[in-house]
């Protein structure tokens, strides 16, 4: 003997429901539609909206840094610049995710901030006050290689 079970429903068959679960059913396929063809456009779209705002907030934020850096790289004592250097000190804290210390900050309202740019950069801890020119604390590699 062989038994199976038809899972799905005909619209016959649905119409020999009771009065309230027929009327549940058409609700639930008119609210599936609805989901479908209406809510998930218009969520995907605010979320598309959300993320490129986001993108564009962190590109201004960019923006803001380096004119503070460019600001923070002239000389403090050519112009009086202090309402300046402490606009830029500030515009680095709100887009760092770690702000300056006030020993950073003051220093920086005093000097000009200087940024080498090219060759390797080596923290002058890294290299033990016994070591000869030419070499380093790792051997004989050199940093780059």
């Amino acid at each position: 003997m062989e038994v199976s079970i038809n899972a799905t429903m005909s619209n016959q068959d649905s119409k020999n429901l009771p009065a309230g679960w027929y009327k549940a059913k058409i609700f639930f396929e008119i609210l599936a539609i609805l989901v479908g063809t209406i809510l998930i456009p218009i969520l995907i779209s605010h979320s598309t909206k959300e993320y490129s705002k986001s993108l564009k907030e962190r590109e201004i934020g960019i923006r803001y840094v380096e004119l503070a850096i460019n600001i923070l790289r002239e000389d403090p004592a050519k112009q009086d610049m202090e309402d300046l250097r402490t606009w830029a000190i500030a515009v680095i804290n709100k887009y760092s995710s770690i702000p300056l210390s006030e020993k950073s900050k003051n220093e920086l309202m005093k000097k000009k901030l200087e940024i080498k740019t090219g060759g390797n950069i080596v923290p002058p801890s890294s290299t033990p006050p016994s070591a000869g020119i030419g070499s380093t604390p790792y051997g004989d590699k050199t940093y780059g290689d």
